[in-house]
């Protein structure tokens, strides 16, 4: 199932099989990995192999969904160390694998319900061709017992092309209509995206949209009808409503991309039938919840805007909306109806247990599943049935680590050099020790996403070391609103860098950190982080480890993934930066045009299967920095992808780093 490529040899090159057997049932065996606790002042090479399979693992369960009459769970969970879609009877432990991964660096990127008994998914090759690596994803269609397995793709979409999928995806899955659902994909034949209801048991396509030169874009109401359009042109953005699919699209609304802001997301009918709840940003600072009017065709009042966070999302089912996701120092809900937060108090009750996160659910709130996590808690799932007061736990995403100490992350909001207010978050080590604790600066990815409290695997994996870990919310982070993230709009290696110094500085200055002993660890742009402060800041570092790290900021925005659409080029020139005229800026604030200023000891870690960030940008700074007779260090990933999708590759990784700051603090 789900074919890496089109070639006629196509049943040597399937990526995902179906897969019948004994019942999968979590939490038994595996628990008896358990690591034991560090408790040396410095890690023995055994103690750091330990703790890198233990959090170097892939989450036992993720992407869990509740079938719509509440009988199944299904999920992606990990079966020989690689993904699999897992299917059990709710309330249990039962999990039996339905379709599995057949190459260890391809990844499951969902699954879902179509109906009470057939499932939806979604996995993604990185595919190598001409010395090119990009993303190639399929969809396929798979009973909860395993049968009747079907790819789903278009015959007629079929091309001599390996990346002719590449826009397929699920937009709805028609929960009224159990045979089919509603997907995405790039018709080669219009030249634009079109939109098609497919039948989940033959793969029959039958186009609903196709794209035109007023309305590009479509999507569904909640009840699958394709009523909501849009249009970008020039970096203004159109929307476009219909009351009915038997009526023309009208534009109701336009705005600006110029400024590499502004979002509108519509959430779905309000209980005015004139009005619309919508989530968006534009003429606010934060992302709010507000109505839009249809008839004025104005944004109108505002429901609900937080002070300080973005309202990150909103739980919107039978015309009704349920909670708003605020993602504060951790995702908490407001604007509760009744019935989601008596499910929300019944389970706190049922566990004994607060500050429960919901994952899904019947949409009367009769079961529920919820997850159990904080500062310094190891994830758990638990199935909640109210009706027939039971409940189960489903299974602890990591469950070696439940028998380790775990550390606790505070959060603090500081004032950096120039004024700026920041949020950073702190955790130190998992066991008290009588010596002050070496400080890992541990920055986010990105550069626009943020860190929340909550449990990482790297982050602990570092504190159960013995390392103190400072993650930085630096400007240009998401999250905290528009004048935010806009101050680290052309700040690489300035603004955003500083705001990492002037982090680790405030928290050498607190009791229990030694400031003599200090590492930066970041992956994507936390790599860039690393890298920069190498040649910006050598003196206050003792290494540098850089995962799938940029070293060239100009080659990086000149690759397909972020040039290829004149879009994402457009923005990504306000956000980062023009090629072309801003090509000196990117020069001096990269690695690779400053060999001769860097200092090790470095350690450049990336895969071979990498999509977003190019191997070349860690083997074209490798030599230049040996021959400058830098100490540094390249290990490259076979069949590695960006996020290290292969849990063999993420132990290799981790117990890699443990050894390499083990060594140089």
């Amino acid at each position: 199932m789900i074919l890496k490529n089109h070639r006629k040899e196509a049943s040597k090159t399937q990526m995902l099989k179906k897969t019948r057997g004994q019942p999968w049932v979590f939490g038994l065996t595996l628990v008896l990995l358990c690591a034991s606790s560090i408790v040396s002042a410095t890690p023995s090479k055994s103690e750091v192999r330990q703790l890198a399979e233990t959090f170097g693992s892939l989450p036992l369960l993720r992407s869990i969904n509740v079938s719509p009459n509440g009988d199944w769970v299904a999920a992606v969970g990990v079966v020989d160390k690689r993904a699999a879609i897992v299917v059990a009877p709710f309330g249990t432990q039962n999990f039996s694998p339905v379709a599995m991964l057949k190459n260890s660096y391809d990844r499951i990127d969902w699954v879902a319900w179509a109906s009470n008994e057939r499932l939806v998914f979604s996995s993604s090759s990185p595919t190598i061709q001409r010395g090119r690596v990009y993303r190639e994803p399929a969809m396929g269609a798979v009973n909860a017992d395993g049968s009747e397995y079907i790819e789903l793709k278009n015959q007629a979409l079929y091309v001599k092309n390996a990346r002719s999928g590449r826009m397929m995806g699920l937009i709805h899955n028609l929960p009224k209509d159990p045979d089919h659902i509603l997907v995405s994909a790039y018709d080669y034949r219009e030249r634009g995206g079109s939109i098609f209801k497919v039948n989940v048991f033959d793969s029959k396509f039958e186009k609903k949209f196709s794209s035109s030169e007023l309305v590009e874009t479509a999507s569904p109401n909640e009840e699958g009808q394709l009523v909501y359009g849009s249009t970008v042109d020039d970096l203004t953005a159109s929307l476009f409503f219909r009351s009915t699919e038997e009526k023309a699209f009208e534009k109701i609304y336009e705005f600006s991309l110029k400024d590499g802001q502004g979002g509108f997301s519509i959430v779905g009918p309000a209980d005015d039938p004139d009005k619309l709840l919508i989530m968006t940003n534009l003429e606010t600072d934060k992302i709010v919840l507000a109505e839009f009017d249809l008839v004025s065709r104005k944004i109108d009042d505002i429901i609900f805007e937080d002070p300080r966070y973005d309202a990150g999302g909103a739980l919107y089912w039978d015309g009704k909306l349920h909670s708003l996701v605020i993602n504060r120092e951790s995702p908490e809900y407001e604007l509760m109806s009744d019935d989601f937060s008596s499910a929300m108090q019944r389970a706190e009750r049922a566990l004994g247990r607060s500050s429960l996160r919901f994952v899904d659910g019947t949409k009367d709130f009769s079961k529920v599943v919820v997850a159990a996590a904080g500062p310094g808690i190891v994830p758990e799932y638990y199935a909640l049935d109210f009706a027939g007061n039971k409940g189960a736990l489903l299974a602890s995403t990591y469950p070696a680590a439940k028998n380790l100490p775990t550390a606790k992350t505070s959060s603090h909001w500081i004032n950096t050099r120039d004024g700026q207010e920041i949020n950073v978050y702190v955790t130190m080590p998992a066991q008290k020790s009588a010596s002050k604790a070496p400080l890992i600066v541990f920055p986010h990815g990105g550069p626009n996403a943020r860190d929340l409290i909550g449990f990482d695997p790297f982050v602990q994996y570092f504190a159960s070391l013995g390392f103190a870990v400072l993650q930085v919310n630096f400007r240009g982070s998401s999250g905290f609103g528009r004048a935010y993230e806009k101050a680290g709009f052309m700040q690489w290696g300035k603004r955003m860098q500083d705001d990492v110094i002037d982090a680790q500085e405030w928290l050498i200055q607190r009791e229990g950190i030694d400031p003599d002993k200090s590492c930066v660890v970041g992956a994507s742009y936390g790599g860039y982080v690393a890298l920069t402060a190498s040649f910006k800041t050598p003196e206050r570092f003792d290494c540098y480890v850089s995962i799938a790290g940029v070293s060239d900021i100009e080659t990086l925005l000149k690759s397909e993934y972020y040039a290829g659409s004149r879009l994402s080029k457009e923005v990504n020139a306000v956000r980062h930066g023009d090629t072309g005229l801003d090509a000196s800026y990117m020069r001096e604030q990269s690695l690779a045009h400053n060999i001769e200023s860097a200092r090790g000891p470095i350690l450049l870690v990336h895969g071979t299967r990498d999509t977003r960030v190019k191997l070349d940008q860690s083997k074209g700074v490798y030599r230049p920095l040996k021959k400058a007779k830098v100490d540094v260090e390249l290990m490259v990933v076979k069949n590695g992808t960006h996020y290290l999708d292969h849990e063999a590759n993420r132990q290799l990784v981790f117990r890699k780093i443990g050894d390499f700051l083990v060594k140089n603090l």
